[in-house]
């Protein structure tokens, strides 16, 4: 029976069952005998007098755990600090290797997924950088304050032109990075341009009053929206500033036009036009630039703005003022539609300027607007002939206009005969180059005219919807829909236009 023990024990019984497993629980269960018997055993006394000794001895234990765990946020601080540098010196593959290091410590902080996205935009892959600032600075509610920022620059970097749907996004953006850190002067003037371009004068007006008061070039917008709210002593004040500003800024560096256009509209807020005139004339001496003569056109527009009509003196002024603009900039809308006011009306002063314009085209001065707007007065006259002259030569010096395609097109078609291709070509020319509705009732009436009512009623369908209560749409759509067997909608558009009638009346 020994030798069996001694083979069991030496691990050579090879077909017991239980094997290394009995050994185990053996084991187990010698240490839990030996707990009980401590248990029942032990001194309680001895146990509570020793508690002091074990808590002091178990304070290194302690530190000791701790301090194995402090190595890991050190590394996580010297990452940072080293993928930071990488970043401000615009080492983009350095940076994201140490911010790799930090998420293989797990360290997943909003500061750290933003210097990642930053990492991967200084690499060229912006598509992962966005998408990664986007989980940060949803455009639908609040997020990391930086990303939002950074993703608002990043949407005037890619559309430097603001529209209603970009400044939408762009207000939410630079409202949530100030409303985590109020003291960001960047943020604070890109909202204040946002709200000034969104026509919030009231939300952006305190903006741009901080942030001019460290970028003295903000002090323009200042003036304007001042002057904008009745406020003459302050928009006074402001544009001395920024007049100020520009002018040294112009002196550094004379071709920098953008400075020199700035300075002449601080002026001409001032009401020193003679001034502002000269600053851009002594411009274009340097640089005929597009952006200084349309400067140059704006500052003639502001000066006849503040010049009355009441006298000959004033009237004569104000088309000088017109024709100094057309000079510089032929295309200007807004000085083409003061001209073709003048010369439409009834009064005294029409004569005036309709003097004004024959005596630019005897000198051979006038641009093309002058013919848009002598044959555009003979078309509402019902002078085809002349209206045709007038257009046609305005439609030599300025093919690709669409008011002048327009209005040429109509007059064709209203003439006796009526040459209706070559109208209708010339409209459907027009609305290549502008969506205007104007253009859309000029080609539904030719299409009509045609024969060709389907094509007829969508453009005129489109004119309708931007002037509802025109009696002669109606009443064209009212013939169109009868030839198309639509007796309901006809009589829809015939009511609509007796209606728009009375009320013109």
């Amino acid at each position: 029976m020994t030798n069996d023990m001694d083979r069991q024990l030496d691990g050579e019984e090879l077909d017991d069952p239980l094997g290394a497993g009995a050994g185990i629980w053996r084991m187990g269960s010698c240490f839990w005998f030996f707990a009980l018997d401590w248990w029942h055993s032990r001194c309680w006394g001895s146990l509570f007098a020793s508690l002091p000794g074990m808590v002091v001895g178990g304070i290194p234990l302690v530190l000791l755990v701790l301090g194995r765990q402090t190595p890991v946020q050190e590394r996580v601080d010297q990452y940072q600090a080293v993928a930071q540098a990488a970043l401000a010196r615009g080492d983009g593959a350095a940076a994201e290797v140490y911010f790799r290091r930090l998420a293989a410590l797990r360290d997943g902080s909003l500061r750290t997924r933003y210097g990642s996205a930053l990492a991967a935009f200084l690499q060229g892959d912006e598509a992962r950088a966005r998408a990664m600032m986007h989980s940060l600075a949803p455009e639908r509610a609040g997020g990391y304050a930086d990303a939002h920022l950074w993703l608002a620059k990043d949407l005037l970097r890619q559309q430097p032109q603001l529209t209603p749907q970009t400044a939408t996004v762009l207000e939410h953006h630079l409202r949530q990075a100030l409303q985590s850190n109020r003291n960001n002067e960047e943020a604070a003037s890109l909202l204040g341009a946002v709200l000034w371009f969104r026509g919030d004068a009231h939300g952006a007006l305190p903006l741009l009053e901080r942030t001019a008061r460290q970028s003295p070039e903000w002090h323009l917008p200042l003036a304007v929206l001042y002057q904008a709210r009745g406020d003459p002593a302050a928009a006074q004040h402001a544009a001395k500033q920024a007049a100020a500003h520009y002018r040294k800024a112009a002196e550094i560096d004379p071709a920098a036009w953008q400075a020199r256009v700035s300075w002449a509209q601080s002026e001409a807020v001032m009401k020193n036009f003679a001034e502002a005139e000269r600053i851009l004339q002594a411009g274009l001496a340097q640089n005929n630039s597009q952006p200084l003569r349309q400067a140059l056109a704006g500052v003639y527009l502001a000066w006849c703005a503040v010049t009355s009509e009441q006298t000959p003196e004033g009237l004569a002024t104000r088309l000088e003022l017109l024709n100094r603009a057309l000079m510089h900039a032929p295309q200007h809308p807004q000085v083409l539609t003061l001209l073709a006011d003048l010369s439409g009306r009834d009064d005294a002063g029409a004569g005036v300027a309709r003097t004004a314009l024959h005596e630019a085209l005897a000198s051979g001065t006038a641009p093309a607007t002058v013919h848009l707007v002598l044959g555009t007065r003979a078309l509402r006259q019902g002078d085809w002939e002349r209206a045709q002259t007038h257009l046609e030569l305005a439609c030599e010096r300025a093919p690709d206009m669409p008011i002048v395609l327009n209005n040429l097109a109509w007059a064709l078609a209203q003439r006796d005969p009526p040459e209706l291709e070559r109208a209708c070509e010339l409209a459907q020319a027009a609305k290549k180059l502008s969506d205007h509705p104007e253009i859309s009732d000029t080609l539904g009436m030719i299409l009509a005219r045609q024969g060709k009512y389907r094509a007829a009623v969508t453009e005129l369908e489109t004119a309708l919807r931007a002037f509802p209560n025109r009696p002669n749409v109606h009443r064209q759509l009212a013939e169109l829909y009868d030839q198309l067997d639509d007796a309901e909608l006809a009589e829809a558009h015939r009511r609509r236009a007796r209606a728009a009638g009375a009320d013109a009346k």
